[in-house]
């Protein structure tokens, strides 16, 4: 007398809490997608072998298995972009990020957050830049950035996100 609807039922639950557990967005970035719809797939290809549908199992694990290793070699959409956390901190730098924006630009650089700090006390203001481009901002370009801006005191970057 087992109702499997409700075995079945009861998988789904689980797994959309596995599934919810597992998507984070974090600096404007959302990772995770790809596992917890792993997860999914694995769950729906166990019910389906678990209820006797074992051709269909296997048949959609090859399908799967096949799609991750032709997918494994094209980055498509968001995952072509890198993500860097750029920081600066400039001194009277009134016009810094008009300067900072248009450099953005030549690098073919979009921002996707920002926000800045100002400090009255030394006269700084902290930029704070979440930006993505098809190549991670290179040491040498942030090098060469900052040595044409004495104004600028403090700059740092986390690149490689992705």
């Amino acid at each position: 007398g087992a109702d499997p609807a409700r075995i079945a039922a009861q998988v789904v639950s689980g797994l959309s809490f596995l599934g919810a557990g597992i998507i984070f967005r974090r600096e404007g970035l959302v990772r995770g997608l790809s596992t917890a719809a792993g997860i999914w797939l694995t769950g729906a290809i166990g019910l389906a072998v678990g209820s006797g549908l074992v051709g269909i199992g296997v048949c959609a694990t090859l399908l799967i298995l096949t799609i991750q290793l032709v997918m494994n070699h094209f980055t498509l959409g968001a995952d072509s972009y890198s993500a860097c956390v750029l920081e600066f901190t400039v001194k009277n730098g009134q016009h810094f990020f008009e300067t900072l924006l248009q450099q953005l630009k030549e690098w073919d650089a979009t921002v996707v957050e920002s926000s800045y700090d100002r400090d009255d006390n030394e006269g700084t203001t902290t930029y704070n830049l979440l930006v993505r481009r098809k190549a991670p901002i290179s040491y040498e370009e942030m090098r060469e950035f900052v040595e044409k801006h004495p104004e600028v005191i403090r700059s740092k970057d986390a690149n490689a996100h992705r």
